[in-house]
């Protein structure tokens, strides 16, 4: 047994079914050789957020070998690449730390407790907007080096498990929540008059930004800009732990300028966006 399968055993010990998923996960991503030189000691450093982000590498390579790819992978520049249809399309994953949510939400649920908690969409929402922006900015940086070439694809994989005890997919507009951090989608609203009066039906508001814990506006339109079409897609994954039936969900960048294909990831659930206009409407796509 090496150092990360003890760890995991020890970690895990009073979860038999979690520790062993683990395991046989780190052994099919050792076997392949893709471990890069820091990947050994940042997951059994003691660092949380660093454990969960190297078991998310992990499942996403796993994930792309069940698509029927052969991830490569170096020291330097994103974590895998893949050859699709002769050009290369990149695969950079990021796991958001719980920054700024509030401890009550993150604090696990005792047997026999019954407690009622807010839902901290807009917390959650500017966790995934600021690990989209940090992944698009080191995009910027591989273009720069020459590790990305302009003619590559760049998907950004998002696992937002560390940001809720259940996984949490879809946000207040009833669209994915990662879609409304790339859109600007907000909660759903009804009409009424001062009276209160009911004046229509209810419709998806439109939020161009969030403010954040500093007073200011994060924008929640990357996807409308152009300044973004070197993203091809967010790809979105919910819980820390890997999943016999990953079903993960995609967000297709309409200004691309280099799709990502809709079915590429097996059992994943794509979403589109249909520009007309000054109109958008996200739908669910197939293949």
């Amino acid at each position: 047994m090496d150092e990360v399968e003890q760890l995991i055993s020890l970690k895990f010990q009073d979860s038999p079914r979690a520790s062993a998923a683990l395991i046989e996960l780190w052994q099919g991503f050792k076997a392949s050789g893709l471990a890069d030189r820091i990947f050994v000691p940042e997951i059994t450093n003691g660092d949380e957020g660093k454990f969960w982000s190297r078991v998310w590498e992990m499942i996403l390579y796993r994930e792309l070998i069940r698509a029927g790819h052969l991830p490569v992978s170096a020291d330097r520049g994103p974590d895998f690449g893949i050859t699709l249809s002769g050009r290369r399309m990149w695969f950079e994953a990021v796991c958001p730390a719980p920054t700024n949510l509030d401890e009550d939400w993150l604090r696990p649920v005792e047997p026999g407790e019954f407690r009622v908690r807010s839902f901290p969409h807009q917390e959650i929402t500017l966790r995934l907007t600021a690990a989209i922006s940090a992944k698009s900015a080191k995009l910027d940086r591989y273009l720069g080096s020459g590790i990305v070439g302009e003619g590559d694809g760049y998907v950004i994989c998002v696992n937002s498990g560390q940001l809720s005890e259940f996984p949490e997919y879809y946000g207040v507009s009833g669209a994915p929540l990662i879609a409304e951090a790339v859109f600007p989608i907000g909660p759903v609203a009804i009409p009424f008059n001062r009276n209160g009066d009911r004046l229509g039906e209810p419709y998806v508001s439109t939020r161009p930004s969030i403010i954040n814990h500093n007073g200011q506006p994060v924008p929640t339109t990357s996807f409308l800009d152009r300044a973004f079409a070197g993203v091809s897609a967010v790809m979105a994954f919910a819980s820390r732990f890997p999943s016999e039936d990953m079903r993960p969900v995609i967000v297709h960048n309409p200004f691309a300028r280099v799709p990502l294909p809709v079915g590429f990831f097996p059992g994943g659930l794509d979403y589109v966006a249909e520009m007309d206009g000054h109109s958008m409407t996200l739908r669910p796509a197939t293949a």
